[in-house]
């Protein structure tokens, strides 16, 4: 159901504000209507459209938001995480820059944080990306950018990641 929800745009339609694309919750109930999301999930995901609503009036940045619940999907680690880099790349190239990946992680651990599982400090998200980078073979990163996809298993391995797998 998430995964239906996240990736169907045209069941979430969006309102353009003059600093990005957000959606708001009357859309965003109408989205998961669309899908037959079950109630029990709805509460969730209300909780989290608040958590994600930072000026409190009803909208949230949509790209933030749909990858932000990523970690309530079924799936691994590595599917979750690879669908949420998918959800970001909105150009679909494959590649992402160290902001979006450390935007990626940050609305991940932002829902950790609601749901009350461990969580990772900005610091820890700051250096796991850096090391990332600075770690893979070459013809992983094209003119700053990581081939994301290929890189998971990195991020995965990585000992803040295997830290934190190890404590959820």
């Amino acid at each position: 159901q998430a995964s239906a929800l996240l990736t169907s745009p045209t069941h979430a339609p969006r309102a353009r504000h003059n600093d990005g694309t957000f959606i708001s919750r009357k859309h965003f109930h109408q989205a998961e209507a669309a899908v037959t999301v079950d109630e029990s999930d709805r509460d969730i995901y209300d909780r989290l459209f608040t958590l994600f609503d930072k000026t409190g009036g009803g909208t949230v940045a949509f790209r933030d938001f749909i990858v932000g619940l990523t970690p309530i999907m079924k799936g691994s680690f590595d599917e979750r995480l690879l669908c949420a880099l998918e959800l970001y790349d909105l150009e679909a190239t494959g590649l992402l820059n160290q902001t979006d990946i450390k935007m990626v992680f940050r609305s991940m651990n932002h829902t950790a944080s609601c749901m009350g599982d461990p969580t990772l400090v900005l610091d820890q998200l700051d250096e796991l990306v850096e090391t990332v980078f600075v770690s893979v073979d070459d013809e992983l990163v094209v003119k700053g950018k990581i081939k994301y996809e290929q890189a998971i298993q990195e991020f995965r391995d990585h000992p803040i990641i295997e830290a934190y797998l190890t404590r959820i």
